[in-house]
C-alpha cells in the first residue's frame, strides 16, 4: 500500500547552522519520500489557525514544485487531507487502545486517553485543525464525515470519566492497533446498530487476541474461487487447506519503527502483535507454508535491531515452515528480508493450481489471482445513525484482494461492483456482506 499514512512530524529547520548559506542544489527525491514531503508541507502550512484556505498552487509554490508534479503523487487536495487523517487515525487510535490493554482503572484510562489526546494536539497543531473540522470546513464533504470516526472517542472520555469513578472499565477501540477508522467500537454500546447489519449481534471490538485459536480454534468462512478452496479467517489471512498454505497480504513489519525514526510518537510491540497472530494461525489450521503477498517488511528505515531479532526468534520456532515472498511495492524500497529468515523471494506471480499469488490487484490470463495491496475495507451503517469501517476480503470475477495483516496499518474503503462478493472480518468471526 501507498504511503499515504506515514506523515513524519515537521522539522524545525529555523536557525539552523547554514541556512543563510547558498542552497545546494536539490537532489533528485528517492521514491515515496515526495508523498513524505508533501504531507509534511501540507500539515505545517495548517499550523497557521489563521491562514486562508489551503490551494495546491501555494502547496506546489512552499515545495517549489508545480502544480502537475503534485498531482503525480496525489489525484486531488482531497487526497492529500486523506492521508493526514490516516496518520491521525491509526496514531491516536493505537495510543488510545495501548492505554486500555495496560490500565485495569477506568479512571486511570481516561486520564491517559486525554493526556494522549492533549499531547498529540501539541505536537501536531496543524492536523489538530483537521482533527477539530476547521482545516476541512471548505474541502470535499467525505473529508468532514471521515475525521467524524474521532467524534466518539471525545464524547466517550467525559461518560467514562464517571464509569471510572465507579470502577468502571472503558471499552476497547477497534482492532487494538491500526483498524482506527472504526471508533464507534471505542464505546461497545454505539456499534451495536451497524453490526446487526451484517448478522452481528455481540460487539466486534477487536481482532481475535493470540492465543484464540489454541483456545477455541478458528472460525472462518470456506468458499471456492479459482477452482480452490479458500478459507476466510477472521485474523485477516486465508488458507488453502489443499496446499496446507497461509495467505498472509501487507504484514508490513517494521512500519512502527519507521515513524519514530522519522519523529512521530507511535506505541512499540505490533511486531510482536503480528507475530503472536501468526503463532496462532500455525497453530489453528496446521499450515506448513506461509505466503506473503507483498509489503512482508514496511522500509529500510523500519528494519531495526529489535525488529529483525524479534522475527530472527519467531523463525527459530518455525523452523519448519516453508516461507515465501512475493514482493510487494513496498519491499522493493525496504529490501529482501535477512538470509536468516529463509524466506524464498519471487519477483512475480506464484501458480498454484487455478490461482495466482501475488501483491498487486491486476487480472492475469488463465488464472484467478489472489492478492493484496489495498488494504480493503467497509463503511457500515445502521439505523442509529452508527457508522463502522471493517477490513474484508473482496471477490471480483478474476481477482480477489485479502484484508492487511499487520497490527499498524491503514485501511482502503472500496467500492464492489455488482455481482461481487465482500466478507467482513468482524471481531471473531467472517460474515458475508449482503448485497
Amino acid at each position: 500500500m501507498s504511503e499515504t499514512s506515514e506523515v513524519p512530524v515537521v522539522p524545525d529547520t529555523a536557525g539552523t547552522p547554514g541556512s543563510e548559506a547558498a542552497a545546494p542544489a536539490r537532489k533528485r527525491p528517492r521514491p515515496g519520500e515526495r508523498r513524505v514531503q508533501i504531507l509534511q508541507t501540507l500539515a505545517a502550512m495548517l499550523e497557521q489557525p489563521g491562514a486562508e484556505r489551503i490551494t495546491t498552487a501555494a502547496l506546489a509554490a512552499r515545495l517549489e514544485v508545480s502544480e502537475a508534479a503534485l498531482y503525480r503523487h496525489f489525484a486531488s487536495k482531497a487526497q492529500m487531507f486523506e492521508g493526514l487523517i490516516d496518520f491521525i487515525e491509526s496514531s491516536v487510535f493505537t495510543l488510545v487502545n495501548q492505554v486500555v490493554e495496560r490500565d485495569a482503572s477506568g479512571a486511570v484510562q481516561a486520564q491517559k486517553i486525554t493526556t494522549v489526546l492533549l499531547q498529540f494536539g501539541e505536537k501536531n497543531p496543524g492536523m489538530t485543525r483537521v482533527m477539530v473540522g476547521d482545516a476541512l470546513v471548505f474541502e470535499h464533504e467525505r473529508l468532514g464525515s471521515r475525521m467524524n470516526v474521532l467524534r466518539p472517542c471525545r464524547i466517550a472520555v467525559a461518560p467514562e470519566l464517571a464509569a471510572g469513578g465507579r470502577g468502571g472499565r472503558l471499552g476497547h477501540a477497534d482492532g487494538r492497533r491500526e483498524c482506527a477508522g472504526v471508533s464507534a467500537h471505542f464505546a461497545d454500546r454505539r456499534s451495536a446498530a451497524a453490526l446487526c447489519a451484517i448478522g452481528l449481534s455481540s460487539p466486534a471490538d477487536r481482532i481475535p487476541r493470540p492465543g484464540a485459536a489454541a483456545a477455541g480454534g478458528l472460525r472462518g468462512v470456506d468458499i471456492e474461487v479459482g477452482g480452490a478452496r479458500l478459507r476466510l479467517l477472521p485474523q485477516r489471512a486465508a488458507f488453502l487447506p489443499d496446499h496446507a498454505t497461509l495467505l498472509i497480504a501487507d504484514a508490513h513489519i517494521g512500519k512502527a519503527v519507521s515513524f519514530r525514526r522519522l519523529g512521530v510518537p507511535v506505541p512499540r510491540g505490533t511486531t510482536g502483535e503480528t507475530l503472536a497472530r501468526l503463532d496462532d494461525l500455525l497453530a489453528g489450521t496446521g499450515a506448513h507454508r506461509i505466503v506473503f503477498l507483498g509489503d512482508l517488511l514496511h522500509s529500510a528505515r523500519g528494519r531495526g535491531q529489535a525488529t529483525i531479532d524479534a522475527v530472527t526468534a519467531w523463525r527459530r520456532r518455525h523452523a519448519r515452515v516453508e516461507l515465501t515472498l512475493i514482493r510487494g511495492n513496498h519491499d522493493q524500497h525496504a529490501g529482501d528480508p535477512p538470509a536468516c529468515w529463509g524466506v524464498e523471494v519471487l519477483g512475480g506471480p506464484l501458480r498454484l493450481g487455478g490461482l495466482a499469488l501475488t501483491h498487486h490487484p491486476e487480472p492475469l490470463t488463465g488464472a484467478y489471482v489472489l492478492a493484496g495491496h489495498l488494504h480493503p475495507a467497509v463503511l457500515l451503517g445502521g439505523r442509529a445513525h452508527d457508522r463502522l469501517r471493517l477490513p474484508c476480503f473482496h471477490f471480483g470475477p478474476t481477482v480477489g484482494v485479502l484484508p492487511a495483516f499487520g497490527a499498524f496499518t491503514g485501511m482502503h474503503v472500496i467500492a464492489p461492483a455488482p455481482g461481487d462478493r465482500v466478507f467482513v472480518a468482524a471481531g471473531d468471526a467472517v460474515r458475508l456482506l449482503p448485497a
